[in-house]
């Protein structure tokens, strides 16, 4: 990579736009070059500006942002830097500029403009700063960081990888050169490392835990699972059995619930039948007023109507009357109004003449001359501000150029007088730098120091913890024995626990045992069922007996009431006959007139006119109402007799039909207890609950002594087992005591070893320690100041940082009060020249307004005289006001006259319509009266209070209806319920095995089938885990095959990631980085000393032996001596720093071949010697057609070089300039 050509402007001090050509004359012929002038001329910012371009950064101030540009020339809007380079023979241009908003110099920095492009073909490949930065570090193979350390080496980074200790020098190295990638191969070797050691493990303690059945054990599962298969249809057929048992008497207790609800509504239905009979009287006597309300509410509407008619008459004769008085009042008034309203018009007409012919054209005037005479006085007041306040300017100004002028004055003796304390800058970081080397290098000694004194507790720590672990293995041993022996007496004791037969035996009788005693108890529940069926058997037919007899005293009852409802009935027949013969005869009877015929006989005598018949007919008809009560109440206790034998047949139905299923359960018993009699082979009797019982106590007390010695023997095999345990655990015991003492024996020598070297490297250390503070101390008495104690160099490093930042700081601000000084003596000059023209302007107004004023007063008077001081604008509005009140009164007045004229014709014409609407209603009315009067005459009713308390409501009528409605069909509807219920009921008492299931009691069902579900569920359960145990054993077989295979592949791939590891990983990859960085370091070095070589042939450089990353010089003119770099000279330092700064250049750049070389440090250290010789190296470069420039104000650096660019600073104005031929041209 070669920089071709520069151009930049407004950076720092160099104000201005300035390019330089590399590529022509005289650098083209001469590939040195220095760039020379005094100290904060700028001579650095041209390098800076290369970075700019590149970049966006610089070395000095980082990254320039749209928040901090510090390197835009200060009152400068704008700056920019363009940097055209070449790249394996192809030119690129890279472009960097900023502004300020509006061009401003307090304008807000805007967002960078950046561009690369090609030169040849003006292709424009990138204008992001993102895009741009990838495309350069891709073009170039280099980013900021190699850039600076290879092509342009800045201030304070010259010798930065001579001076580093070994862990600075390593990360510069990994940044430089990128081996960071070895460190992160080593860091996933050591994870893919850990990962398959973990997974390795895991298989084979996955293969170790693995566990298989026996043959035994698992022919036993089997043979278990299939009695388990047998058990479970057994009870899985009991289980449906007992569920519809329950289902049966669940249904049972909702039907009686159902049946028992259905009673209650429809007797509720009945109680509400009853309840309303008062108002259902009502509604019946109601019936013949209904038949009257038409009429009768047509004549009350008639009648309304006429009342109202004859009402509204009245008062619409009172109404015409007042309207016909205000109409002839209110004529009068409109006629005054009219002769007032045509007298304002005439008034009106004379203003407008006055006002348009001669008010109006005055005004006009009045009003230019008074805005003429305004806008001359704002001038003048304007002017007249201007002036005073560009005079005050004036007078601040003078008085702030005299601050300025002697505050450089001050500047300027101070910055002469300080001159010295510039140098600082060139110094204080190298000697920071070799106190922080020095600081680190006393803690490692203390360190050391601290290590040799620990080591000394360590190995006596060390010789302790062997002589405890040998008293320790002394006594694991004998733990040892004793538990050897232990296990011995626990053997002894098993085999003598298994003489009567080992567990399994046992745990055989034991089922066998147990499977008797299940039939014994079985045998038990046969007995107890038979016992309580014959118990239930004898109490069914005493109640069946019971029963009989009470159903053959109610048959007799219901015979006898028969006989007496056949008499009552004949008896209300009778009665009923007679009552209807007398009401015909008595029809006839009030027929009858005296000495007039008879239509039966014919006679003319009736002497049964005289006689009332009423006390014989009253007696009849209660003779009856009595009978009938009788009948009823004879019918009642009927349907009680018959209710109650209906239930008592119901009953002894369900009786007879339990009596037979407890038949049948005793025949069920009988024959369940002869078949397990001939499975057990015993001689029982069936009832006889005695020897039962005790064939069960004599089952169990086998069943314990089994148990007893099953536990037994089970006890003396886990104490054998567990004793077996304790012994490997006392055996592994003393194998990890034996090996810890075997471990402390091997440290404890390490530990001796090790302290020797520490205390040999400790003298070391402390003689480097020495000869480093004595060469600090040297370095700084030969710059001409007084070098201060180690323990007060921070506070003396302090003070001369603030001496530094002091003389910094006046400089930039001689600077700044230089440029104030021009811009306040410019703004001086050009404010006098404005005071000088306002002055003139100020006396031409003052004279016009005088000549405005006079006519104005003329033209004021003449409109006083002709219109007073009114307003034309008041007085038309005041006129108009006034016609338009008197117009709007007349036409007021004269609309409520016609709205009059039109409500009078309006009251007449009702007037009329009222009067015939009285007579037509009046006509209804009586019509209607009569009508109603007629109906009233043939009805019920003898008076209309009658009628209207008979009436009732509309409302109340249908609600009443409603309710009988209501009423007939809740009556309907619960009986058809009840009779649902009923045959509901009976169809129950029908299913198949109801009669068998209703002598179990709904409780005992229940709990029966609890226990014959819980027992189905444990056989599900343990069939279950025998299953699953026989799965896992076949799983756990099949799956042992292919783990062994996987743990044999996986060992072949873990021995290979073992090895790798063991090679180049490690947890934070500082393995294989640092053998990476070695290499890099060997590389490095031997492309410096090819430098070296041409640079001066007495030095050569090369790695400590003792440590991989240190660097020695070899000095071949001393008999190959090898000295640290700690001990360069100045000049000496200089020539190792650039051979290294080269070779880095040579290594950095990978892709790119680095052809230009700029040099920012080293030479005002050396000596003229010594600069010699660095300049004979310099020449030496040059030859190798490298271009190299370089930054210095030594006199002999300008005498030597012969092509220099010269940065010249411009006395008082704090900018500087470079020579003419770099001044670019618009």
């Amino acid at each position: 990579m070669r920089i071709l050509s520069l151009s930049f402007s407004n950076l720092n001090s160099l104000k201005g736009e300035w390019k330089i050509d590399f590529s022509a004359s005289p650098f083209a012929e001469n590939g040195l070059f220095a760039i020379t002038g005094p100290t904060g001329a700028g001579k650095t910012t041209i390098l800076d500006a290369i970075c700019l371009a590149l970049y966006h950064k610089t070395p000095r101030l980082g990254g320039i942002s749209t928040s901090s540009n510090e390197i835009m020339t200060r009152g400068t809007a704008e700056c920019s830097a363009e940097v055209e380079f070449e790249v394996k023979g192809k030119a690129y241009r890279a472009f960097w500029s900023q502004r300020r908003s509006r061009g401003k110099v307090d304008g807000n920095l805007q967002a960078a403009t950046v561009e690369l492009a090609e030169v040849d073909s003006e292709k424009v490949l990138a204008t992001q700063v993102k895009k741009k930065d990838e495309l350069i570090n891709t073009i170039t193979g280099l980013d900021f960081s190699r850039f600076t350390k290879s092509m342009m080496l800045s201030q304070g980074q010259f010798a930065a990888f001579l001076n580093a200790d070994a862990n600075d020098r390593a990360g510069l190295l990994e940044e430089l050169t990128g081996t960071e990638i070895y460190g992160q191969i080593s860091e996933k070797v050591h994870e893919h490392y850990t990962v398959s050691k973990q997974r390795l493990g895991e298989l084979k303690a996955k293969a170790e835990g693995v566990e298989l059945l026996s043959e035994e054990d698992k022919q036993a599962l089997i043979d278990e699972q299939t009695e388990l298969q047998a058990n479970q249809k057994q009870q899985q057929a009991q289980l449906t059995e007992w569920q519809a048992h329950v289902e049966w008497w669940n249904a049972e207790v909702k039907n009686q619930q159902q049946y028992q609800q259905a009673i209650e509504n429809h007797q509720l239905a009945l109680d509400k039948e009853k309840q309303a009979s008062e108002q259902l009287h009502r509604l019946a006597q109601s019936e013949p007023a209904e038949k009257l309300r038409a009429p009768y509410q047509l004549w009350q509407e008639a009648q309304e109507r006429f009342d109202e008619v004859v009402k509204e008459l009245s008062l619409t004769e009172v109404s015409h009357q007042q309207k016909i008085s205000d109409k002839l009042t209110l004529e009068s008034h409109v006629i005054q109004l009219k002769q007032v309203f045509d007298g304002v018009k005439v008034e009106n007409k004379a203003l407008e003449a006055l006002i348009n012919d001669s008010i109006q054209p005055l005004d006009t005037t009045i009003s230019q001359l008074t805005q003429q005479s305004q806008e001359k006085q704002q001038n003048i007041t304007h002017l007249t501000t201007r002036y005073e306040e560009g005079h005050k300017k004036q007078q601040h100004l003078t008085v702030t150029l005299s601050d300025v002028t002697e505050k450089l004055v001050q500047l300027a003796s101070y910055v002469e007088k300080h001159q010295s304390d510039v140098q600082l800058e060139r110094y204080l970081g190298q000697w920071k730098k070799q106190v922080s080397h020095i600081l680190q290098q006393d803690k490692e000694v203390s360190a050391l120091n601290s290590k040799v004194v620990s080591a000394d507790t360590t190995l006596s720590a060390l010789l302790a913890g062997i002589t405890k672990k040998e008293a320790e293995l002394h006594q694991v041993q004998v733990v040892v024995n004793n538990e050897v022996n232990a296990l011995k007496a626990a053997e002894l004791a098993l085999q003598q626990s298994q003489e009567k037969g080992t567990e399994a035996q046992l745990v055989e009788q034991i089922a066998v045992l147990t499977n008797r005693h299940q039939y014994r108890v079985e045998l038990t529940h046969t007995n107890n069922e038979y016992l309580r069926a014959i118990k239930e058997l004898q109490t069914l037919e005493m109640t069946q007996k019971t029963q009989s007899e009470e159903i053959q005293t109610l048959e007799a009852q219901r015979a006898e009431l028969g006989s007496q409802f056949k008499l009552l009935e004949q008896q209300v027949i009778d009665l009923t006959t007679l009552i209807e013969q007398e009401g015909e005869l008595a029809k006839y009877r009030a027929e009858l007139m005296k000495d007039q015929d008879c239509p039966l006989c014919g006679s003319t005598h009736h002497p049964l006119l005289e006689q009332s018949q009423s006390l014989d007919l009253n007696a009849t008809m209660q003779r009856k109402k009595e009978a009938e009560q009788k009948r009823a109440e004879i019918v009642e206790q009927g349907k009680s007799v018959r209710e109650q034998l209906d239930s008592l047949k119901v009953k002894q139905e369900h009786c007879q039909s339990q009596c037979v299923q407890y038949q049948d359960i005793v025949k069920l018993m009988q024959q369940q207890w002869s078949a397990l009699l001939e499975a057990t082979q015993l001689t029982l009797g069936l009832g006889d609950t005695d020897t039962i019982n005790q064939s069960i106590v004599e089952c169990e007390v086998w069943l314990t002594a089994l148990n007893e010695q099953a536990r037994q023997v089970r006890q003396a095999d886990e104490k054998y087992r567990a004793q077996q345990s304790q012994l490997q655990q006392a055996q592994h015991r003393f194998d990890t005591v034996m090996t810890g003492l075997e471990y402390d024996r091997k440290s404890h020598q390490s530990a001796v070893q090790l302290q020797l070297d520490d205390k040999a490297k400790l003298e070391q250390l402390q003689q480097r320690d020495a000869e480093l503070k004595q060469q600090l101390i040297d370095e700084i008495e030969q710059t001409g100041f007084n070098a201060p104690k180690l323990a007060e160099i921070e506070t003396w490093f302090t003070q001369k940082e603030q001496d530094l930042q002091r003389i910094q700081q006046k400089i930039s601000e001689q600077q700044s009060f230089t440029q104030q000084q021009q811009n306040l003596q410019s703004e001086h000059g050009h404010l006098s020249e404005q005071l000088s023209e306002l002055t003139n302007q100020l006396q031409t107004a003052q004279a016009d307004i005088l000549l405005l004023t006079s006519e104005l007063e003329q033209q004021k008077a003449k409109r006083v005289e002709l219109f007073g001081l009114q307003e034309v604008k008041v007085a038309r509005s005041e006129m108009v006001e006034k016609l338009s009140n008197s117009e709007q009164n007349y036409q007021i007045e004269q609309q409520k006259l016609q709205t009059l004229v039109q409500e009078l014709a309006v009251i007449e014409g009702k007037l009329t319509s009222l009067k015939q609407s009285h007579a037509t209603n009046e006509k209804l009315t009586a019509e209607r009266s009569d009508v109603w009067k007629e109906a009233l005459s043939h009805s019920p009713f003898e008076t209309l209070e009658l009628f209207q308390a008979a009436l009732i409501s509309e409302e109340e009528r249908q609600q009443l209806l409603d309710l009988k409605t209501e009423i007939q069909q809740a009556i309907e509807r619960t009986s058809a319920l009840l009779d649902s219920a009923k045959h509901t009921k009976e169809q129950h008492y029908q299913m198949p095995k109801a009669t068998e299931w209703q002598l179990m009691p709904k409780d005992t069902v229940e709990s029966e089938l609890a226990q014959v579900k819980s027992l189905s569920e444990s056989l599900v359960k343990r069939e279950g885990e025998i299953a699953q145990a026989l799965r896992s054993d076949d799983e756990r077989k099949t799956n042992q095959k292919t783990l062994f295979e996987a743990i044999e592949a996986y060992q072949s791939e873990y021995d290979d990631i073992q090895y790798l590891h063991s090679l180049i990983g490690s947890q934070k990859g500082d393995k294989f980085r640092k053998f990476a960085q070695g290499l890099t370091l060997e590389n490095l070095v031997y492309l410096a000393n090819k430098q070296l070589t041409r640079l001066h042939g007495r030095y050569e450089l090369k790695r400590k032996a003792s440590d991989g990353l240190e660097l020695q010089v070899l000095d071949t003119w001393q008999g190959d001596v090898v000295r640290d770099t700690k001990t360069l000279s100045g000049g000496e330092s200089f020539l190792v720093s650039l051979a290294l700064a080269l070779a880095l250049s040579d290594l950095v750049s990978h892709k790119t071949s680095i052809d230009s070389l700029f040099l920012d440090e080293g030479f005002g250290t050396l000596d003229s010697e010594t600069l010699d010789m660095a300049l004979d190296a310099l020449d030496n470069l040059n030859a190798s057609g490298k271009m190299i420039g370089v930054i210095s104000h030594i006199e002999a650096m300008k005498e030597r070089i012969p092509v220099q660019i010269k940065v010249t600073k411009r006395s008082g104005l704090g900018v500087s300039e470079l020579e003419k031929q770099y001044k670019k041209v618009s």
